[in-house]
């Protein structure tokens, strides 16, 4: 990936992709942006969860730059009831993916009707484990 002047690491992707979202304002304003508004650990997250969209992409013959609402939401769908991971994965997958994808029908893809259902029902489905299991005092 490419140093930002903090050290964070982004990939060419993301980074073209989110100057473009910010084209905009002013490079000084970007860089700020850019270099502020996630943590490199989600960085490093978002980035391993865009490489597993883009090997799904590989082995389904799909474009994973481009914004195919019915792709996602069966990317999505496969994981959580195929591969069995947990709802809050599902949640950090379709953020991850809405981070480097442009808006869809003028929604980011995590905030896109149809995935904000399926992350509904996901829920329901699969509901997160409670943070901490008793009370602390």
């Amino acid at each position: 990936g490419k140093q930002s002047p903090t050290g964070k690491c982004f990939t060419p992707d993301y980074l073209a992709h989110r100057r473009e979202q910010l084209k905009d304002v002013p490079r000084e304003v970007q860089d700020y942006i850019l270099n502020n508004e996630l943590k490199e650990s989600t960085l490093n997250a978002y980035e391993a969860k865009w490489k597993l969209w883009v090997s799904y992409c590989d082995k389904n013959g799909l474009n994973p730059m481009e914004p195919n609402i019915s792709a996602i939401a069966t990317y999505l769908h496969h994981k959580l009831h195929v591969q069995g991971v947990k709802f809050t994965t599902v949640e950090n997958d379709a953020a991850a993916i809405s981070k480097y994808l442009p808006l869809v029908e003028g929604y980011s893809v995590f905030n896109h009707p149809i995935i904000k259902r399926l992350r509904k029902a996901s829920y329901h489905v699969v509901p997160p484990e409670p943070k901490y299991n008793e009370f602390l005092y």
